[in-house]
């Protein structure tokens, strides 16, 4: 009998122990749902600073309870999100690990700022993180002329990350690149390089500098987009693919981007730049690995540049005169007219080929453009 005490309270401890833990992780898989008024925060487009701490506020409290999951209830928020890192005043809204937060019927505006950089979201060296639902609004109308213009502002900044996505947002009216794909510095000359990056199902428009900016990653998937009415401001591309490269710094470095598939996007309308009118641009030696498929071009032309490696522009379908494709001056560039992964193009004639090292039958491309 003795014995059997024993057993039955070390079974007691085992179920109590066990209980604890499911305890601790019990609100992994609900909704933290925001009470703004707890947290101070304005939902009639006032009070930019306490409405800002309090989502803040509000999303590490969530973290901290143990929910990965976070709602904003609907409204019209004033974000103050000046400053090119944000760090120094907390400005702008900042995700932490792990945590998807949910936008739906939330209408988020960028505060004035009077001419200075502005990120709304700051994503930065961070993993596991989903945005979805939602309309950004920046600051463009407070410029009178694009020249006025601050190129650090955007919608959505995404430095030093892995596992991030964006999905089912509406954004609009950023002085520079809505959503940028960047790099951060966490050690002297030592950048990290983002990771498994996903946008999907977003509407991105009238915007002035990029739709969405490329700089530093391996792996991106750019799916079921609809991205118009971009430019105003050097270079203005839907889709801006453009690594950096500081050469002349010590000691010297370089960005690169990798492993990119962009499908089933619907480019139009692009505004660009002097006359350049691109949707989509592959402008930087270090690119590679990059798939374009199954997208429509409207007036936006695609342009190769500047070397990048293996790059597939198949199925896609192009749509007006400004809807041109042209690989200048690349390596390895497959854009066929014929067979099951032509190209359909309004104008044919709009199409080159120059890359000298295609790996694919000349025949099936047009080099009329190519000196």
């Amino acid at each position: 009998m003795k014995n059997s005490g024993i057993l039955i309270l070390i079974w007691f401890l085992f179920l109590s122990s066990c209980s604890k833990d499911d305890d601790n992780g019990s609100n992994s898989g609900k909704v933290y749902v925001i009470n703004n008024t707890t947290f101070g925060i304005s939902s009639n487009k006032s009070n930019a600073r306490q409405t800002t701490d309090g989502i803040n506020n509000a999303i590490e409290q969530a973290k901290v309870e143990g929910y990965t999951r976070v709602k904003l209830n609907p409204g019209d928020y004033l974000i103050r999100c000046t400053g090119s890192d944000g760090y120094k005043d907390w400005n702008g809204l900042f995700m932490p690990n792990n945590i998807t937060l949910d936008l739906t019927g939330v209408k988020l505006y960028v505060e004035s700022t009077n001419g200075q950089s502005a990120k709304l979201f700051r994503i930065d060296q961070v993993e596991n993180v989903t945005i979805k639902g939602g309309h950004l609004i920046g600051d463009r109308g407070d410029y009178s002329s694009p020249e006025e213009k601050h190129s650090g502002s955007c919608a959505i900044d995404i430095i030093c990350s892995r596992n991030i996505t964006i999905d089912g947002l509406k954004m609009e009216l950023f002085a520079g690149s809505v959503i940028y794909i960047g790099y951060g510095y966490i050690g002297p000359n030592e950048r990290r390089l983002n990771k498994n990056i996903k946008i999907l199902n977003c509407d991105i428009s009238n915007s002035w500098m990029h739709g969405i900016a490329i700089v530093h990653v391996s792996g991106v998937e750019i799916a079921k987009n609809k991205i118009c009415s971009i430019g105003g401001v050097e270079p203005g591309f839907g889709i801006d693919i453009e690594p950096e490269t500081g050469w002349n710094d010590t000691p010297p470095w370089k960005s690169w981007v990798e492993n990119v598939n962009i499908h089933h996007n619907e480019f139009k309308d692009i505004i660009g730049y002097k006359g350049d009118i691109v949707g989509l641009g592959i402008v930087n030696d270090y690119s590679a690995d990059i798939e374009v498929a199954d997208n429509t071009f409207e007036n936006a032309a695609v342009i190769i540049n500047r070397n990048p490696k293996r790059i597939r522009l198949m199925r896609n379908t192009l749509k007006g005169w400004e809807s041109y494709m042209v690989a200048r001056t690349s390596e390895d560039v497959y854009m066929p007219l014929e067979g099951p992964n032509k190209n359909n193009h309004e104008f044919p004639e709009r199409v080159a080929n120059c890359s000298t090292q295609t790996g694919y039958i000349k025949e099936t491309d047009n080099y009329t453009w190519c000196d």
